[in-house]
């Protein structure tokens, strides 16, 4: 039974009917209101913004991409712009000039954070027993000799070579944050044309997320312009050839043109911003705004001289209309700002079109005194060629309506394969054409430098704490050994640097006055602020990849996301091991040995390409936990002693007499001890060996003591290192280059350190004594760059896809069946667009092409654009009154086929205009949404009538109404 009574539907077609003759009966005030109204909106629509960046798709409340944007404000962390320059040769006197002069240009612009190059960059020397620490472009001696060592020592230092200077010596890179608060997009432009001013093109070339969704934003404003015009140009065709008249080809799109000019006033007036779909917003308004106008025209061409043809399109316009735009608003329900601007707009302006072309369509007609075609009774009953064409194609599909359902089903099935094959696509890199400079300056990033999208890890806590510090550097570590990151760079690995250059140890101090220290050196200076904040409660670990695509960025994500679940926590713990026991010492030891053999694995993988094997890191662990203490060569002892004597005589100022003696041998027989039994950490000498020192007093005594220990406890601290290097050297023997070395031995200072720490997990089930427990740090390790994003952005796509159609489905069955009275029109409708949905969802998955920015929107899209012509037919047969037979269903299609065929059409030649789009998620948008609406106007007249003849649809009131309505004379 249908939901709506007859006598119901003709009391609103009746009140319809009143509302639609008030604007025909006044059709100069009617044309001339919506004209003005067009103006007044069209000057609000040239203050449009434009916003193309990533915070437009990111769903209000997520917490990653909240605090994506918050380190991106911050630390300026992913607003990073790479400025290669193409000098030929580094490391001449002209590059150095150039590479200087583009430093400072872009370091002069307003908004830039900072830029840092081979000319700015801080670096750390030993000078006369204390670091130095000075740019590197101020070490430049300028003649021939001079320009040859500093290559030498730049391309000694990992730090700078592939960072800021390819191997080659050809590219130098200028690595430019941008103030996060600010358009990162108009910033680019301000970078892009101050290179250009400076350099000759070929010569500089521009990557990173802000130039690739500036290019996106200049592809978009071509777009506009380039797809916009052919669209319309093609519409206009189609138009022709339906029509063959001059007012039914420009007529429907003059009204879509003016509904597009009040949704981009409104736009405007609501602070929307322009995106990268908004060619898209407006191609399809063009094509969807003039598809009511078809039918509209359609039947006005076919009526008696004042007849309002709004009176009769006016239920299947306003059905079609309310339930596309219903299916559009779903897209709503996913928080996305893009999304939500994408579906509001043209559900905005299908509103508007709707309207137009059953109020100002009609009095512009009237207006313009367009002439009629009229209809009478022969010429009704005589179908034109198009209408004999659908007329014959229905009927076939009745008549095979088995084999039809069989193919169908089988392409389904096929369909369902493709399905699962669908990959997706996030990256605005990849919406750029290949031969684009963007392309050509990633290629060159990816190849010379370890590529252009930043990866962050973000740490939140005390970040001056040596067990903090230490936790930063071993994660640095993992990054360093991912084939997928490069160009690591954090205040840990810093300090670390200081350290190593000023004590020979490239690792974390265990105290926090050490670290402090350390940190002084580096106060005010403009790199730390893309590191840390200055109270050092936040700090960030960067670095880079070279992947590009969205899978395999996600990849990478879920790698370290990993390992950070396996290895982080919530709260570092610092022990003391000179106050465990023996055994608990061991125990921790093994901990030790399990994390530094972890790391000397990823030192392994990072400085050797092709040593390595799966059980390397077992190997490792092994051979630390299984050191012989009494393997100490008799020449290190006796450098033991030796150094020991100067050390007694140098700092301890005890001279060459019997105390000195009684001192060395003290710290002999202490470190023997020590090393023999594997005692990692003893107590004073004083505590552990009765001495007599003659003429000394007990206080300075004691304190003698207690420094030598320290002396001793760091001698064979060294020793071990050199020891454990030597065992390492077994598993690991092709790895012998400096670099490789000086991590690893820091790496084995942090084994034998008597202050390790460990995140709680790692001590779970182990029972440490409270005294031993000298600090507990909360801490938070987020990862949140790029590949991160991405991975959010995956789950939104394919949620934000499901959710539409879900949605659309839902809300547009129950509007249809509400609103035609009619549960198998809804049932009809919306088989026959899921259909068509499911099968070009199946063409994405089998040709590769992704679910992307452009693809994503299909579902509710297609589902709101397909009923349209389900809507019309089936209207249209239940209001002529004919019967269930095949002859009668194929008639009633053959009637509105012509409309159907028009309007669809219109719609897909607009998508398809896209694909001349220089943007790869508008030419996606363009094949799969064209393709799709040219699919579902072949099964509304195939499927359709097949589902009629299978259920009959009940007739409506049938056409005596036509007959007895009046003509209705406008004012003239």
């Amino acid at each position: 039974m249908p939901l709506i009574s007859f006598k119901q539907e003709s009391a609103e077609r009746s009140r319809l009917a009143d509302f639609w003759l008030l604007f025909y009966r006044y059709p100069r005030i009617t044309v001339s209101t919506v004209l003005a109204v067009a103006v007044a909106l069209g000057i609000s629509a040239t203050r449009l913004t434009v916003n193309n960046d990533y915070d437009t798709w990111m769903p209000a409340g997520n917490p990653i991409t909240q605090l994506f944007t918050e380190v991106s404000n911050d630390f300026s962390a992913t607003g990073v712009i790479f400025v290669v320059l193409d000098l030929g040769n580094v490391f001449s006197p002209e590059g150095i000039a150039h590479i200087r002069k583009a430093t400072e240009v872009i370091e002069s612009l307003p908004g830039v954070f900072s830029a840092t190059s081979l000319t700015n960059i801080i670096d750390f020397q030993e000078a006369e027993g204390s670091l130095q620490v000075q740019r590197l472009g101020d070490r430049i001696d300028p003649t021939p000799l001079g320009i040859r060592q500093f290559q030498d020592y730049v391309l000694g230092k990992e730090i700078y070579t592939s960072t800021f200077v390819s191997r080659n010596r050809r590219f130098a890179n200028i690595i430019v944050n941008l103030q996060g608060e600010l358009d990162e997009i108009s910033l680019a432009g301000a970078v892009v044309e101050a290179m250009e001013k400076e350099f000759e093109k070929g010569k500089v070339y521009l990557g990173g997320d802000p130039i690739y969704k500036l290019a996106i934003e200049q592809y978009m404003h071509k777009d506009l312009k380039l797809a916009v015009s052919v669209a319309v140009l093609l519409m206009l065709l189609m138009l022709f050839l339906s029509f063959l008249n001059v007012s039914g080809t420009f007529l429907p799109i003059f009204l879509a043109g003016i509904a597009i000019i009040w949704v981009m006033g409104i736009k405007a007036l609501n602070n929307w911003p322009a995106n990268i779909i908004t060619p898209g917003v407006i191609i399809l308004s063009f094509a969807l705004g003039s598809a009511y106008a078809v039918h509209v025209y359609n039947r006005f061409s076919k009526s008696r001289s004042g007849e309002n043809p709004a009176l009769e399109m006016g239920p299947p316009v306003i059905m079609s209309a309310v339930t596309t735009m219903a299916g559009l608003l779903t897209f709503a329900a996913t928080r996305i700002p893009t999304l939500t601007y994408f579906g509001t707009e043209i559900a905005i302006g299908l509103a508007i079109a709707m309207f137009l072309s059953l109020a100002f369509l009609p009095a512009l007609l009237q207006t313009l005194r367009i002439k009629r075609s009229g209809a009478s009774a022969e010429s009704e009953a005589r179908l034109d060629w198009l209408a004999a064409a659908v007329f014959r194609l229905a009927s076939i599909g009745m008549r095979y309506r088995l084999l039809v359902i069989v193919l169908l089903t089988i392409l389904v099935a096929v369909a369902g394969y493709g399905i699962s094959r669908i990959v997706t696509s996030a990256n605005y890199l990849e919406m750029l054409p290949e031969d684009s400079l963007p392309i050509r300056a990633s290629r060159i990033l990816k190849e010379e430098f370890g590529g252009s999208f930043p990866q962050t890890i973000y740490f939140e806590g005390d970040i001056g704490k040596p067990s903090v510090l230490k936790a930063m550097s071993r994660i640095e570590n993992f990054h360093r050994s991912h084939p997928d990151f490069s160009g690591c760079s954090s205040i840990a690995g810093l300090i670390a640097e200081e350290n190593y250059i000023l004590n020979g140890s490239a690792t974390i101090p265990d105290t926090k006055e050490g670290v402090a220290s350390l940190w002084l050196l580096l106060e005010g200076e403009p790199m730390l602020r893309n590191m840390v904040m200055p109270d050092r409660s936040r700090a960030v670990l960067n670095a880079f990849t070279w992947l590009e695509d969205t899978g395999s960025l996600q990849k990478a994500d879920r790698e370290v996301q990993e390992f950070l679940d396996r290895e982080t926590g919530s709260e570092l713990v610092t022990l003391d091991r000179a106050k465990l026991s023996p055994g608990l010492d061991e125990t921790i030891h093994r901990l030790k040995a399990r994390e530094a053999a972890q790391e000397i694995t990823y030192l392994t993988r990072h400085y050797s390409e092709h040593y390595y094997t799966d059980n390397l890191e077992s190997e490792i662990e092994h051979s630390l936990l299984h050191l012989l203490p009494c393997s100490l060569p008799s020449h290190e002892l006796e450098g033991f002693l030796v150094l020991t004597e100067f050390y007694i005589e140098d700092d301890l100022f005890v001279d060459k007499t019997e105390n000195a003696d009684k001192l060395r041998d003290a710290a002999a027989m202490a470190f023997l001890h020590r090393w023999n039994e594997k005692i990692r950490f003893g107590g004073d000498l004083g505590e552990e060996i009765d001495l007599d020192l003659s003429g000394i007093d007990p206080e300075e005594q004691e304190m003698l003591l207690s420094d030598l220990s320290f002396w001793v406890e760091r001698e064979l601290q060294r020793l071990r290192i050199s020891h454990t290097l030597r065992e390492v050297a077994v598993v690991v023997p092709s790895i012998s280059t400096p670099h490789f070395l000086k991590r690893a031995r820091g790496i084995f200072r942090e084994l034998y350190s008597r202050y390790p720490s460990f995140f709680t997990r790692k001590l779970e089930g182990i029972s440490v004594p409270d005294e031993a427990v000298v600090s507990r740090t909360p801490v938070t390790v987020t990862q949140v760059g790029l590949p991160t994003l991405l991975t959010v952005f995956d789950r939104i796509l394919h949620r934000s896809q499901l959710q539409s159609l879900f949605l659309a489905s839902v809300i547009v069955f129950f509007m249809i069946w509400i609103g035609m009275g009619s549960i198998r029109g809804a049932l009809f409708a919306l088989m026959t667009v899921l259909t068509s949905i499911f099968i070009m969802l199946g063409v994405m998955g089998i040709t590769n092409i992704p679910l992307d920015f452009g693809t994503v929107l299909t579902g509710g899209l297609i589902i709101g654009l397909g009923v349209d012509g389900v809507i019309h037919i089936i209207y249209r047969h239940r209001r002529s009154g004919a019967g269930s037979d095949q002859e009668s269903i194929a008639r009633s299609v053959s009637e509105v086929g012509r409309a159907v065929i028009t309007a669809n059409f219109t719609t897909g030649i607009g998508c398809y205009a896209l694909v001349l789009s220089s943007n790869k998620a508008m030419f996606n948008f363009a094949i799969i949404n064209g393709s799709a609406i040219l699919l579902v106007t072949f099964l509304n007249l195939v499927l359709v009538p097949i589902y009629m003849s299978i259920f009959p649809i009940r007739p409506g009131k049938g056409p005596r109404e036509e007959k007895n309505q009046k003509p209705v004379a406008g004012n003239r």
